[in-house]
């Protein structure tokens, strides 16, 4: 697993090398710092500068002083920044501010002039309460501190600062500041961060000290916000009160497409060429097609980028090889701008993958179907609208089968790392890999690195995870040669020696003794394709020597009844061999199987059954019949002989037994065998068994398999 990257701590940018305007807001900046930067003799100046949570209005403010600190000293203002959410109760919102401003000129070592300024404006605070220094308010108590110091020289001196009138200490400030010849900056950030009361409190705050010669005020906030803010505190005509306050209002300009692209690019640099090639189709088109069309609609602001990444940094470092980065950084995003419905998305396979938890391998368009309200619920409670038409149109495209889309692919395969196939969407949400997993890296190793096969199949833990594992292994079979898949996978790695570790494993332990049935039935394995693989995938000496190898191989019955199943049936009306090749192939095969039915290994088999079935199709009834009558034979090992012969040419196919069916072998010994048949005892359940008796007592009645009743067909 690869080792998580460094978060990004959401810092400002400064319009320095360090931190660089990204956005080209610096001369945005300068326009504000050269308007706030007051003449002599100006009176106050209230300006706002606007924007909504995270749009990066705090960088704005850092590059104004940036701007400040590039000029030369005799004309830099002098910068206060007060933050009121730092401070606790609304009565002491005015003292705070000017013990702060007072402070800030006592400490700035700039002269006696902004030092008798700040002793002014510390009296001046005076007469609104005695100070209180707030308990945890570091560093502001400190600076208090050091102002009072440098005012009265102790702080027991304080009573002093009580006697003074209100209006004659605002008129010792106002016189203190114009001797100064200092322009001088209040910022005040964060407002937006405030609750309804406290917002209505810095803006009675702002006008009751907004009378001082040369000081501009920029009050930093969401104007939504503070509107509805003033509205919650039953201010009338609440845009009307603010305009009365902010005599200039600075907007945040637009994102362009180029920059938030390079912000982005940027953010993701650690990422790169690396994670849009890694072992997918088509990964980088998708990247620039699919992920960045909606992404850059998607994250409004640059924190949003931030959070994104470092979402990113966290999570795809655990999930990486094993989902496509394009389909994860999307899902991601979903996470970061509206979390409910990625909640949904998690908690709900069924609705956008056709998962079923409880089943499974009974996926796609069922479940889809039914679960059409949760995916419609959870795309309406998206308030926005525009945002709401964005996230269905990526939900579109990564989740094809929820929208009417004749392009969307039918089962995206495991192997394409897209989040829409059941086992990748697995991984996504669980940031680590299921235990009924098998990881991509395990199954290229079982795939190309023949050194590495048998360890590969050993490692696997349970039958889901060796399932699954089977269902990877069918898809590559599948798809091997598609435009999809060669430009990665390519053809197993010596086939022969790969069959020969499949089956090893599908009749390992770890695999249930059902599997036989789920490979040759519903479920889409590899030993269902094996006809499909050898017809479209190999050469024609390639497929004649790997035929020759399955059907010379006792081990490889399970195969190669397969390979000559298929062929009698001719497939897409398909040769796979020329017919005298075939023919030798196949009479072949009915020697080994022959021969197979007296070792006990054979019986040992999950695949018994079926292969018993190709016997019977390929002409060895003879077999099977000499099979039954051997003395040494084992009583399971003749119901498996009697069902076959019975089976109309298909057990698990077929729903019940009958001894006349369209596969009628004249040359069988029916009274024999209802001999053996009746002396086989069996459970109460075991129905199969029993329908098989009740078959052979009483030719051309068929019974169900599930219950021994008679089918009623006869």
């Amino acid at each position: 697993m690869s080792q998580p990257k460094s978060l990004n701590l959401d810092r400002p940018a400064e319009g320095t090398p360090q931190r660089p305007d990204l956005f080209h807001r610096y001369e945005f900046s300068k326009t504000i710092a050269k308007t706030l930067l007051l003449a002599p003799s100006s009176d106050c100046l209230v300006a706002s500068l606007e924007g909504g949570w995270g749009t990066g209005k705090t960088s704005v403010v850092k590059m104004i002083k940036t701007y400040y600190g590039e000029q030369q000293k005799s004309v830099q203002p002098v910068v206060i920044t007060f933050n009121p959410w730092m401070f606790s109760g609304l009565g002491d919102l005015a003292k705070e501010f000017l013990l702060q401003f007072g402070s800030t000129l006592q400490l700035s070592d700039k002269g006696k002039r902004l030092n008798k300024a700040g002793d002014a404006i510390l009296k001046y605070s005076s007469v609104f309460d005695a100070i209180k220094l707030v308990p945890g308010a570091e560093p502001w108590a400190t600076m208090i501190k050091a102002a009072i110091s440098a005012v009265g020289g102790s702080a027991s001196q304080l009573g002093d600062m009580h006697t003074p009138n209100l209006e004659q200490q605002r008129s010792n400030v106002i016189s203190a500041l114009a001797a100064t010849n200092k322009a001088f900056v209040v910022v005040i950030d964060d407002i937006d961060r405030l609750v309804p009361e406290e917002v209505y409190a810095i803006l009675r705050l702002v006008k009751s000290v907004s009378d001082f010669p040369r000081v501009s005020f920029l009050l930093v906030y969401e104007h939504a916000h503070v509107v509805k803010s003033l509205e919650l505190s039953n201010i009338p005509e609440p845009s009307a009160y603010l305009e009365k306050i902010v005599q200039l209002r600075f907007t945040l300009p637009r994102i362009s497409r180029d920059d938030a692209y390079e912000y982005f690019d940027r953010h993701l640099a650690g990422y790169g060429e690396e994670e849009t090639e890694v072992a997918f189709y088509r990964e980088k088109e998708r990247w620039r097609d699919v992920a960045l069309e909606h992404l850059l609609l998607l994250l409004k602001t640059p924190r949003d980028y931030v959070r994104l990444t470092n979402r990113l940094n966290v999570h795809y470092p655990i999930v990486k090889g094993e989902v496509s980065f394009a389909d994860y950084c999307c899902i991601e995003a979903i996470a970061v701008v509206e979390p409910q419905l990625y909640e949904t998305i998690k908690n709900n396979p069924r609705a956008y993958v056709g998962h079923d938890p409880l089943n499974p391998y009974n996926l796609w368009s069922k479940h889809i179907e039914q679960t059409e309200s949760i995916r419609k619920g959870a795309l309406e409670a998206v308030r926005d609208e525009e945002k709401r038409a964005r996230l269905s149109s990526l939900l579109g495209s990564l989740f094809p089968k929820t929208v009417d889309n004749p392009h969307a692919e039918a089962d995206p395969g495991r192997t394409g790392g897209r989040i829409a196939n059941p086992d990748n969407f697995e991984y996504a949400f669980y940031y680590t890999r299921p235990a009924h997993l098998v990881s991509l890296e395990a199954l290229r190793d079982i795939w190309l690195n023949p050194s590495s096969r048998e360890a590969r199949f050993a490692s696997i833990e349970n039958a889901s995870a060796g399932k699954r594992l089977l269902s990877a292994i069918d898809e590559l079979i599948f798809n091997h040669g598609h435009e999809a898949y060669a430009q990665d996978w390519g053809p197993p790695v010596e086939p022969q020696d790969f069959a020969k570790h499949y089956i090893a494993f599908v009749e390992s332990a770890v695999m249930p003794k059902e599997i036989g049935s789920l490979i040759y039935g519903d479920y889409r394995f590899f030993l269902k394709r094996v006809n499909y693989w050898l017809q479209k995938r190999l050469g024609t000496s390639e497929r004649l020597s790997f035929a020759k190898f399955l059907v010379e191989d006792p081990s490889m019955l399970p195969l190669s009844c397969q390979f000559v199943n298929r062929n009698l049936k001719k497939v897409e009306k398909e040769e796979l061999l020329p017919d005298e090749e075939m023919e030798q192939l196949n009479q072949k095969w009915l020697d080994v199987c022959a021969e197979a039915l007296k070792l006990d290994s054979f019986w040992d088999s999950k695949f018994v059954n079926h292969i018993l079935i190709t016997l019977l199709r390929m002409g060895g009834a003879a077999a099977l019949e000499a099979a039954v009558q051997r003395a040494e034979m084992e009583i399971e090992q003749k119901v498996c002989c009697l069902k076959a012969l019975i089976s109309g040419g298909s057990i698990d196919g077929e729903p019940y037994y009958v001894t006349e069916s369209k596969f009628t072998f004249k040359h069988l010994n029916i009274e024999a065998f209802q001999a053996i048949a009746n002396s086989i005892d069996c459970s109460a359940d075991d129905y199969a068994t029993s329908a098989m008796k009740l078959a052979y007592a009483n030719p051309g009645i068929s019974y169900y398999v599930k219950d021994a009743q008679r089918t009623g067909d006869d």
